[in-house]
């Protein structure tokens, strides 16, 4: 709490400075081959709780810290190559959609070229019927002014 650090010496209250029993049995505890257990608890359909172990590692605490920070490594390089395998399989996916329900621009701009000159069609016919109207109107039925 206080941020100090207190190792005890000895488990011997009354034992001398030079007492070091506690630290060679901790220095021990980390060179000492062991098996190293992941413990849990599961809860059956009745409620009733069972404590289960599974042992991942057999060995000293180095090689257990080494094992699984190389584990750690390969499983994070292997999920990278995942990823960017499924990032590639959709962007493909993607591409393939586009490509087959995708606009062509040059398609656009031929239709584009076709309206236009259409409605400039229309237009000159739209002049034509207005001159071939106002001659009609304007012209028939002078004879007798």
């Amino acid at each position: 709490m206080n941020n100090s650090i207190h190792i005890i010496a000895s488990h011997d209250p009354d034992a001398g400075s030079t007492a070091n029993d506690n630290i060679l049995k901790m220095l021990k505890s980390l060179t000492d081959s062991r098996e190293f257990k992941y413990q849990y608890t599961t809860t059956d359909s009745g409620g009733n709780k069972t404590s289960k172990s599974i042992s991942f590692y057999t060995g000293n605490f180095s090689e257990c810290y080494s094992t699984l920070e190389n584990n750690q490594g390969i499983d994070s390089s292997s999920n990278k190559a995942i990823l960017d395998n499924h990032v590639s399989v959709v962007q493909q996916t993607a591409n393939n959609k586009d490509s087959v329900s995708g606009v062509s621009l040059d398609d656009e701009g031929i239709n584009l070229m076709h309206y236009q000159k259409s409605f400039s069609a229309a237009a000159r016919f739209m002049t034509t019927l207005d001159q071939a109207l106002d001659v009609l109107i304007n012209s028939t039925g002078v004879v007798g002014r």
